[in-house]
């Protein structure tokens, strides 16, 4: 360089050197500083299918927004004001798919509001087994949320009696809500005091999509429950369909009050009393039994006819030969619909029986008629009484077959009633 002395030439690279690396840092912080502005510009926020979405932080009136996934165009918003002076786009999560890549642009700048994900959450909701209370144990991937039901098929006495003790629980006319449930929750239905019934509840997330069904599973064998008084006097109990349970389980509060309990055997055409192992086997559908009450120990003897329910597929029918037979009545109906029914051939019933011990010496109809009185009635003819298909009858049998039964898959008494024709008001738990 003419003129310029070694001194000057190091200056110049010097000062060149201080420049370069001043353009640099300029540079370096303008990258920075962008890198800054595009954080505070878009957030990331992770929301639950079906959740209502609200997103104010970036949204202004009178701009259109655009919802994108993975840079395709999905959806177009215009802000609505949400609150005072304070805009926003909503819309239901339900319809976006489940997963990442979801961003909320500027239509017009194609700034980016907001990238978020969709999630479903999960639910699982089981029911434990128990007698009055029944604990109820919730799952779900998400912390803090409300779970309800819809509960407008029950009367409001009955939804009170579920679920009014829950901590916190809302109850209006169509729906119970339980708020505020962690991932892994509890509570428990009480059904002390309501029908002995299978109930099926549909439980849902307040704002999501999750949804599961729980079934509370009662005892659903509906169970007759009859009490004779304890005086000494001799009954006869009919057993109209198949029971569950045994003769030892027909007499709830146990033997105490009872003497004897004596089935009738047709084919020694006596009475045969249930003793021993007996008592451990089940009574037939149709079949009628004879109890023998002591006078001495409670003042009443309890009897109760768990009717099997789901496992019935078909009605029980009672299997007859030629001789006498003592059964229950299939319903509440005439006499001579009801032996005259199936595959037997009837001729004659007694609704009476001979006490306990004593024995039917003879097939013959007219000696049988003078050895019990004049309580008979010749199926056939025009005056039928009604049979009791809870009481025992004496049915002379004259061409051997099968007598069915009517009770079929009964949830509860009232369906039960139904099927047996009982009058309205005839049961009211006890006799």
């Amino acid at each position: 360089m003419a003129g310029c002395s070694d001194r000057d030439v190091v200056r110049v690279l010097i000062f060149a050197c201080l420049l370069a690396t001043f353009l640099a840092l300029i540079g370096l912080g303008a990258i920075s500083s962008s890198v800054a502005e595009s954080d505070t510009d878009s957030s990331y926020e992770s929301y639950w299918l079906g959740e209502e979405i609200i997103i104010t932080d970036g949204v202004d009136e009178g701009h259109i927004y655009e919802i994108m996934n993975d840079g395709a165009l999905y959806w177009q918003l215009e802000p609505t004001e949400v609150s005072e002076d304070t805009w926003g786009v909503k819309f239901d999560s339900g319809i976006l798919e489940e997963g990442g890549g979801w961003e909320l642009n500027n239509a017009t700048s194609r700034e980016s509001v907001q990238e978020f994900s969709i999630h479903q959450q999960t639910l699982h909701v089981d029911v434990w087994p128990g007698e009055d209370e029944y604990p109820v144990y919730v799952e779900s991937s998400r912390h803090g949320y409300n779970l309800v039901t819809d509960v407008s098929s029950f009367d409001d006495d009955t939804v009170e009696a579920i679920f009014g003790e829950i901590t916190g629980v809302e109850i209006s006319e169509d729906e119970v809500m339980i708020p505020d449930l962690y991932s892994s929750d509890s509570f428990v239905l009480d059904l002390s005091s309501v029908g002995q019934l299978n109930y099926e509840f549909e439980f849902s997330v307040e704002d999501t999509t999750a949804t599961d069904s729980a079934v509370v599973v009662q005892d659903t064998d509906p169970a007759f429950e009859f009490s004779f008084d304890n005086t000494g006097e001799v009954y006869s109990v009919g057993i109209p369909g198949e029971v569950d349970g045994t003769y030892r389980d027909l007499i709830t509060e146990g033997m105490d009050g009872v003497g004897v309990m004596y089935e009738f055997d047709g084919e020694s055409n006596s009475w045969s009393q249930i003793t021993g192992s007996d008592f451990d086997l089940s009574p037939e559908p149709l079949q009628a039994i004879i109890l023998v009450t002591t006078g001495e120990g409670p003042d009443e003897i309890t009897v109760e006819l768990p009717f099997e329910s789901e496992s019935t597929v078909a009605p029980g029918d009672f299997s007859v030969s030629e001789r006498w037979e003592f059964m229950s009545g299939i319903a509440f109906n005439d006499a001579n619909l009801v032996y005259q029914a199936g595959t037997a051939e009837s001729s004659l019933i007694l609704d009476r029986y001979s006490g306990p011990g004593d024995s039917i010496f003879t097939h013959d109809v007219q000696s049988f008629q003078r050895q019990i009185g004049t309580s008979y009635h010749y199926i056939g003819s025009d005056t039928a009484p009604e049979v009791n298909p809870f009481n025992g009858y004496f049915v002379y049998v004259q061409d051997e077959g099968a007598i069915p039964g009517v009770l079929t898959g009964v949830t509860d008494i009232e369906e039960a009633m139904n099927q047996l024709g009982a009058k309205p008001g005839w049961y009211d738990g006890g006799v």
